[in-house]
């Protein structure tokens, strides 16, 4: 059977009209091939074989060819669409494949033509179930095995737990198997020798990689000045230190970074905050200490460096809950909370940076929490920090358990007190705000982002013009009223 092919070598790899796979070849004199037929001519056949290896091979060779189930329909639709004749591009088909039960035969045929693109695909070696041994790629594990165990037992090695290991060393691997780190599932070896090849550094147990290997240093002057190891993680711009594990301050970065990013994208910062600095600050830096007496110590050691008042460090003691400042954000682990309070804190000061400020007109503080429990909500999932704080609010601590309260959750609550009211929250001050205010004003705040994105940015980010009624009043154009009839029609 004759067809005609793209000469292109990335366009038969990518757009091959009739591309069929596990074909066979048969030879007078030699070994069987098995693969996929690309390519035929009246004087000979090529074909990928099972290792992603192109063979040439003269029909007067041949006893026999077999032609198998070609792709798929969906596949070579797919193929067909692709513009961009790459490796990336046909990795992605590949990927795209393996993720439908339907077409997983494909992926590992086309996974196959990546290897011709590039034999050291190791993702395409993965799929295919190839293993590496010696420098050298095996079809499967056993395959690997039989090559190389007779060189590998006269070099002095024995295979033990999956790999090959040195005779003396299987002791120690048996003994501690976290030590050691299997290579190209063929080779056992001490893990530490891998880590410092790759540029890794340790610290406190942990490995660090070369791009966060300088945050060391900042761990240990933290360690040293308070007399406790501190770990410290990094995503984005978010750092925090911990007296926990490495993994626990990577994690709660990792929720601050994803703050950060929500606030960004939900603000516009890039278009509409352009002259603050919000991708780094505020609370670019968080310590998160083990309880209450390490906090006042915290507090005593770095009270100028972090400009904390007389009044913040006498109300955050007596809470056991954290100590702030524009820069950094410390807090006691034995408050229950302190997952949530971090993310919490930073998406209200985030709005309060994007909050153009002029004297005597500060952000309104219901949006302020709002936007702290938004940003909560994107980090956990939920937002439990209850904002009823006496240095805030000059109110007794409320004892109402929240527990978890999703947006969701927190708009079936407002929609039941049918009491919200614009005017009302934005002209209370912090000291006034109720637990309703702190649930209404989130849904509030999520209904004019959703239906008067543009001109609540503009009342965010504009030039000073007069108090908090005359600027929303100039931004907005009709009254606070109407916005709450449309707002329970919203609910």
């Amino acid at each position: 059977m004759k067809r005609i092919w793209i000469l292109s070598a990335f366009c038969f790899l990518l757009a091959t009209p009739i591309a069929l796979a596990q074909d066979m070849i048969r030879l007078l004199d030699g070994p069987l091939l098995r693969g996929e037929v690309i390519q035929e001519s009246p004087k000979a056949v090529k074909m990928i074989d099972t290792m992603g290896k192109v063979h040439v091979v003269q029909r007067d060779k041949i006893k026999r060819l077999r032609i198998g189930r070609g792709l798929k329909k969906k596949t070579l639709e797919k193929l067909a669409s692709v513009k961009d004749k790459s490796e990336a591009s046909l990795w992605a088909i590949v990927a795209w494949c393996a993720e439908q039960k339907a077409l997983k035969r494909d992926s590992q045929r086309l996974a196959r033509r990546v290897l011709v693109m590039n034999p050291e695909h190791a993702e395409a070696r993965k799929l295919l179930g190839h293993v590496k041994a010696l420098g050298t790629w095996y079809a499967n594990q056993e395959e690997a095995f039989k090559a190389v165990e007779t060189k590998m037992t006269e070099a002095g090695y024995v295979f033990a737990s999956g790999g090959w290991i040195r005779t003396e060393r299987a002791a120690d691997l048996a003994a501690n198997p976290a030590a050691w780190l299997l290579i190209d599932d063929f080779k056992w070896r001490p893990l530490a020798d891998v880590m410092r090849e790759r540029g890794f550094e340790k610290y406190l147990e942990a490995w660090y990689p070369r791009d966060q290997k300088h945050l060391i240093p900042e761990a240990k002057a933290l360690s040293k000045a308070m007399e406790a190891e501190f770990h410290i993680g990094q995503v984005g711009s978010s750092r925090v230190l911990t007296v926990e594990t490495r993994e626990d301050a990577i994690e709660i970065a990792t929720s601050l970074d994803k703050v950060r990013k929500w606030f960004g994208k939900t603000f516009e910062v890039k278009k509409h905050g352009d002259r603050r600095d919000l991708e780094t600050n505020p609370m670019n830096r968080a310590i998160v200490l083990s309880d209450k007496e390490q906090l006042v110590a915290f507090g005593d050691k770095f009270k100028e460096k972090y400009q904390f008042t007389d009044s913040q460090l006498k109300y955050e003691r007596a809470l056991n809950q954290a100590l702030w400042s524009p820069l950094s954000h410390a807090h006691a682990m034995s408050d229950v909370l302190w997952k949530n309070q971090l993310p919490s804190q930073l998406g209200g000061n985030l709005l309060k940076w994007y909050f153009v400020k002029q004297e005597g007109l500060e952000l309104p503080p219901w949006m302020w929490v709002a936007s702290a429990h938004l940003g909560e909500i994107e980090a956990t999932g939920v937002a439990r920090v209850p904002y009823i704080a006496p240095s805030n609010y000059g109110q007794v601590e409320t004892k109402e358990n929240r527990g978890t309260r999703s947006l969701t959750d927190a708009r079936d609550r407002v929609k039941e007190q049918n009491g919200a009211s614009l005017r009302g929250l934005m002209g209370k001050p912090f000291n006034a705000l109720t637990p309703e205010d702190d649930v209404a004003g989130m849904v509030y705040f999520t209904f004019l982002l959703e239906k008067y994105k543009p001109q609540l940015l503009k009342f965010l980010t504009a030039r000073p013009c007069g108090n908090l009624f005359v600027r929303f009043k100039k931004f907005f154009s009709k009254p606070m009223e109407e916005f709450d009839h449309e707002f329970k029609e919203w609910l």
